[in-house]
């Protein structure tokens, strides 16, 4: 049984600011943000990924089936501070991820919590990135929070 879960990271910084070469229509987007925080935060989307690596986690097997490097199905971005021009903002965001479940019940976020209590926290395997292209990820490292559970 399959079961979406979500993650969040709340004003997530990236390790690089102001990396040497940004896509063109990203540069663009950084230069000259729009006016408008919703419409800047719908542009930015596309440049944003997730990942969750289930190595970090012991005991995961007990939750789910799938391994590996897991990435998010969906990405949604809920704001972005501009940092200035060429620079990468700051974000507040959620990673959508779907998960093969062990059980024949879906879980709840009062299951999950127990099971953190007693195990790893699952935000320990969450990463969110910068994709600049295929093959370059900045990872949003420091952040003021973050969490994950039942998406609804």
């Amino acid at each position: 049984m399959k079961q979406t879960f979500v993650a969040y990271i709340k004003r997530g910084s990236p390790e690089e600011r102001k990396p040497k070469k940004l896509p063109p229509k990203l540069k663009a987007l950084l230069d000259k943000p729009p006016n408008d925080p919703e419409k800047f935060a719908k542009a930015l989307e596309p440049f944003l990924t997730a990942n969750f690596v289930t190595e970090n986690i012991g005991e995961l097997g007990e939750l789910i089936r799938d391994e590996g490097d897991l990435f998010a199905k969906r990405v949604t971005l809920h704001g972005a501070a501009p940092q200035g021009k060429g620079a990468l903002p700051n974000i507040t965001a959620e990673a959508f991820f779907d998960f093969e479940l062990v059980g024949k019940k879906k879980l709840t976020d009062e299951k999950l919590e127990l099971w953190q209590d007693e195990n790893d926290y699952l935000t320990d395997a969450v990463n969110f990135f910068w994709k600049l292209d295929d093959e370059t990820l900045i990872l949003i490292g420091e952040h003021e929070g973050a969490g994950f559970g039942v998406a609804s």
